[in-house]
Order: C-alpha cells, then sequence, then structure tokens
C-alpha cells in the first residue's frame, strides 16, 4: 500500500498547480499540455485517481454503512468511479470519431482524466448540499438510509428526497455546462469546424444521458445491502379490530385500535387508528388518531413507517366542540413479530414488539372469508 500511495504523495504539488491551473483557465490548460511530454499520461491518470481518492475521504462521514462495512462500500465507491472514467472516455472518443475527430485514445484520456476530476469536485459539492437538505427537512428518513435501513416506498413519496434529488439533477446539468467550457478545447485537439464540434457535444450528452441507467444498474448491483422486498401476505390484508375498555366503557364509549393492510401494486401499505374516550368533568372526551404509511414483511417479522406527523381529532360530546391537531411522531419505524391464528369465527393477529407486550386484533370479517 505504501509503495503505491508514495507517487501519488510526491504528486500533491504538481496536483495543486495542474488544479490551479485547470480552475482558472480550464481551455488554455489543456491546451498548453505537452501530449509528446514523457510521463503526461500517467500524470493525468494519476490526476484523477488523486481527486477520486480525495472524494472518498471527504465522502466518509456521509456513507451510508451497515455492520462496518466501510472498507467494502469504499471499494464499491471506487469501482463505480473508475467505471465512470471508462464509460466517460469510451462515449468521448465515439462522440469525437462519429464527426470525423482527429485525437487518438491517448490524447483522449489525458484531455478527460483532468475535466473528470473537476466533474468529481462538482459532484462532491452538489451531494453535500442534497445531503444537507435531506438531513434538514427528513431527519429520520436521513437517519434510517444511514444504516441502511431504507424504506423504498418513503424513499419515493418523500419531499425531502424528493428536493435532494433536485438538487443532483441540478449538479447534473452544472457537470454539463463545464464540459461545455472545456469543449472547445477538445474541439482544437480533434482539430474539426465548430459545426462539427456542435454535433460531437449534442451526441455526448444524448449517449451519457443514455448511459446513465446503466451506471445506476451497476451502482446497485456494488449497493452490499440491498433493499427487502417490499409487498405483503396475503393472510395479512384486511381490517383488524382491537376493542377495549377505558375510563368511558361504563357510559357505552369503549376505545377501539384498528389496523387495515393493504397492498398497492409492489408496495405494502398500513393504516393505524386508535380511539380514546376519556372523562373530563363527566364529559366524555373522544380522541382520535389516524395514520397511513407503509409496511413490508420479512418472514414472521412486520416492519412499519409511519409518516412523520400525524393528525388527530378532539371530540367534546358536552359541548360539541371538535379540535383538530397533529403531533410530530419520533419514531422512524416499528418491528413486530406477528402471528395469525384461528379464534372462534374469525382470525386473530397478534403483534409482540421488542420491548414485549402481545396485543392482538379481531378480523373484522369472518373466519371463512379469510384467505
Amino acid at each position: 500500500m505504501e509503495k503505491l500511495l508514495e507517487p501519488l504523495l510526491k504528486f500533491i504539488p504538481d496536483y495543486i498547480n495542474r488544479l490551479i491551473g485547470l480552475i482558472s483557465k480550464p481551455k488554455s490548460f489543456i491546451l498548453s499540455l505537452d501530449l509528446n511530454s514523457p510521463g503526461l499520461l500517467q500524470k493525468s491518470l494519476a490526476f484523477y485517481v488523486l481527486s477520486m481518492i480525495i472524494a472518498l475521504i471527504v465522502q466518509i462521514p456521509l456513507i451510508p454503512v451497515k455492520d462496518g462495512q466501510y472498507i467494502l462500500t469504499l471499494f464499491a465507491l471506487a469501482a463505480i468511479s473508475l467505471l465512470f472514467f471508462f464509460v466517460g472516455v469510451t462515449l468521448l472518443l465515439l462522440c469525437w470519431r462519429i464527426v470525423g475527430g482527429k485525437a487518438d485514445f491517448k490524447t483522449m484520456v489525458i484531455a478527460f482524466g483532468h475535466v473528470a476530476s473537476i466533474s468529481t469536485y462538482i459532484w462532491l459539492i452538489f451531494g453535500f448540499i442534497s445531503e444537507g437538505i435531506f438531513k434538514l427537512f427528513s431527519p429520520i428518513l436521513f437517519n434510517q438510509l444511514r444504516t441502511s435501513e431504507i424504506d423504498p416506498y418513503e424513499l419515493v413519496h418523500n419531499d425531502a428526497v424528493h428536493a435532494s434529488w433536485a438538487i443532483l439533477a441540478m449538479g447534473f446539468v452544472v457537470v454539463y455546462i463545464w464540459v461545455f467550457v472545456v469543449w472547445g478545447a477538445y474541439r482544437q485537439l480533434n482539430s474539426v469546424s465548430k459545426l462539427r464540434s456542435a454535433i460531437a457535444y449534442a451526441l455526448y450528452i444524448m449517449l451519457s444521458i443514455l448511459a446513465l441507467p446503466f451506471i445506476l444498474v451497476m451502482m446497485q448491483t456494488m449497493n452490499f445491502t440491498p433493499l427487502p422486498r417490499a409487498d405483503l401476505p396475503k393472510e395479512l390484508l384486511g381490517d383488524w379490530l382491537s376493542i377495549n375498555l377505558g375510563d368511558a366503557s361504563k357510559l357505552g364509549f369503549d376505545d377501539q385500535e384498528r389496523y387495515i393492510f393493504t397492498l398497492n401494486g409492489n408496495f405494502g401499505g398500513y393504516t393505524h387508528c386508535q380511539s380514546t374516550n376519556t372523562l373530563s368533568n363527566s364529559c366524555v372526551v373522544n380522541t382520535s388518531t389516524c395514520v397511513s404509511g407503509h409496511a413490508r414483511v420479512t418472514g414472521n417479522n412486520l416492519d412499519i413507517y409511519p409518516p412523520q406527523i400525524t393528525d388527530g381529532k378532539e371530540k367534546n360530546f358536552c359541548t360539541g366542540e371538535d379540535k383538530a391537531f397533529n403531533m410530530p411522531l419520533e419514531q422512524a419505524s416499528a418491528n413486530y413479530q406477528y402471528r395469525i391464528l384461528p379464534e372462534s369465527t374469525r382470525f386473530k393477529l397478534c403483534l409482540l414488539s421488542r420491548f414485549g407486550g402481545d396485543k392482538c386484533y379481531l378480523a373484522v370479517k369472518s373466519l371463512v372469508s379469510k384467505p
């Protein structure tokens, strides 16, 4: 490892000079490179590799890792970076060849190694902004992401996730603007007209966008914590009700709690409603809340993911006053072991939490209609 790092460490002063020149005058810097200089190809690759290493080190606090698999995750990110480099330089060479470009593969690798390094830093900046937006507006889901306990339904439907994706899309646009800034250098290296250069740029944008799904598939393949199935078994689907005696039961007002499990496409959903009756100065006050979220089952384990805020209503039966309220939910998810047992003419759903305590609910439908 020391033999690999030593040349990169010695390259740091040259790296800083190249970085300053590339940022201040990108087109002039690339055209000033002596393509016949010995070792220029190696220096260009070293420039990209060192940029990639810096980006990986900076991203370590943000990497979602499960079971401490930092090394595996870093290797996966490094492989993705190398994949990006290979796909990028291949598409670049192809686009210029289509319009009659004359630059050889070595020249394009040298130029692309410098340009892609700045693209890496652009992605890094927008990645940090995206993570910040995500954490600020959806801290609970962000913490789930940090441990790779990801709810795919919540990711798709969360506004904070949408905002973070929008930031990344802006980063995508800025990267193309950066490429446009240096595109004139590519044109001179390939000795083509401005019209052919414009066609090559349009082709590059189109082909790189088409190649993006391929890269995303590769990223998912390298993900060491794949997402679990999100559907629900048929036996769990339906309406489950629990009626409990409370303070107002003697007046005919029983407390109720119910779960309704549904399946919408590939996603399992649930609705959890609670109705509690209390006595206040001999008046019955009903407090009811309803929460709808996502649910998934793995074996006999049931995971439910509520929204961050639940709505409720409080009604005083003496005064007829209705008052709506909402309150934040601090719990990002809940985990239960579930059992479904026959009970007289109905099925019974029992949920056992990890903190102990078994709570059971009866199916609203009769036993014969339950699958």
